[in-house]
Order: C-alpha cells, then sequence, then structure tokens
C-alpha cells in the first residue's frame, strides 16, 4: 500500500500473541495505543483483565498492568479502550482507560488515567524482581465514573488533543441504545456534558 511518498509492507514486520490466559498470550486485545516516549504499545487485552505493554519495534512484552485498573471490588475489570493523551497545562502524558466489570453488572463502569510520562513507568518484567503483577509499575492518577445508566458498557475512547475532551463509545449487551458520550475538561477534571 503506498500514499505517494510511503509504501507499506503488505506482510507485518512481527506477530505477538495468541489465545489464552497465560501472560505471554492475549485474549481479545480490543485497543492498541501508541506511548511515544518509551516506543512501546499498550494493549487493551479485554479478557484477560489487564493492559499489556509492548516493545513497538520488536513486539517483546515488556509489563503488564492490571490492579490499577479495579476498584478493589467485585469481579475483575476488563479494559475496553486505551488512548494516549499529553496534558495541555504540564506536559504529561497520560492513557485514558475505559474499563467496566466483567461480565457487565452496571456496577463499575469507569474512565482510568495512567500517568505514563516517563518511559520508567514501564519497568519491564525481566528487571522485576517480583513476580506478581501488583508490583508491577502502573500508576492511577485520577478515575471518573460513567453512569450505566447512561453507558452500560464503555467500549472505545476517544481524546481531543486541543482540549482534553474526553469521547466515549458506549454500546450495550442487551438490546437498547448505543451512544457517543462527550466529557468536558475543565480545570477540576472532566465533568459529564
Amino acid at each position: 500500500m503506498t500514499d505517494g511518498t510511503n509504501t507499506l509492507a503488505r506482510h507485518p514486520d512481527w506477530v505477538t500473541g495468541g489465545t489464552s490466559d497465560d501472560t505471554e498470550t492475549f485474549n481479545s486485545p480490543h485497543s492498541i495505543a501508541y506511548h511515544e516516549p518509551s516506543a512501546s504499545l499498550l494493549v487493551a487485552d479485554r479478557d484477560n483483565f489487564r493492559i499489556d505493554v509492548l516493545d513497538a519495534a520488536t513486539g517483546v512484552k515488556l509489563s503488564e498492568w492490571k490492579n490499577c485498573l479495579g476498584n478493589g471490588t467485585g469481579p475483575a475489570v476488563a479494559p475496553w479502550g486505551v488512548r494516549m493523551f499529553t496534558e495541555p497545562t504540564t506536559g504529561h502524558v497520560q492513557a485514558m482507560v475505559a474499563v467496566c466489570d466483567s461480565p457487565e453488572d452496571g456496577g463499575n463502569q469507569r474512565i482510568v488515567v495512567l500517568d505514563v510520562t516517563s518511559p520508567d513507568a514501564f519497568e519491564t518484567l525481566s528487571a522485576s524482581t517480583e513476580t506478581s503483577t501488583d508490583k508491577i509499575q502502573c500508576n492511577a492518577v485520577a478515575e471518573m465514573a460513567v453512569d450505566p445508566d447512561i453507558c452500560l458498557t464503555p467500549h472505545e475512547i476517544s481524546v481531543d488533543p486541543r482540549t482534553g475532551d474526553i469521547y466515549v463509545a458506549c454500546v450495550t449487551v442487551d438490546p437498547g441504545p448505543s451512544a457517543i458520550l462527550r466529557y468536558r475538561r475543565t480545570a477540576a477534571g472532566a465533568t459529564a456534558l
């Protein structure tokens, strides 16, 4: 494929993953975002209930994050969407993650904000002396509840780079309305419109 100046290869440079619940394979990699400071990919591995961090050049898994996505109550929390955003006033690089309970029970839909400014946030699994994913760095700095009466399953997310406004695509598991939500970023954080 070509755009007149660049040509994309017909075959990928690398392929990683598979389908399983172990730490080296995916189980519904639902969304990805590129993290420029570390040249890494954040993968919302929905049915493994984690964010996987991969080296973008090689596909090698560097880290995984689980515990910063949940609020410590209820069932495991699944990341459905992830997007990178540079906070305009501070320059901090953030990952916005749309999460909800699995199965969706109407009680834990949120947008979680992770501060991923420093490449040091991506501690490698091989460098870690801990075997638990609890000890791998994941810095959740904010979260915002999503009203389950409006949005049962926050499915995908986008962020306006100029304003910081957050857009969330919501789908339903039962017949019913789906929606796009906009949250306006204010000095005090994001507020539902």
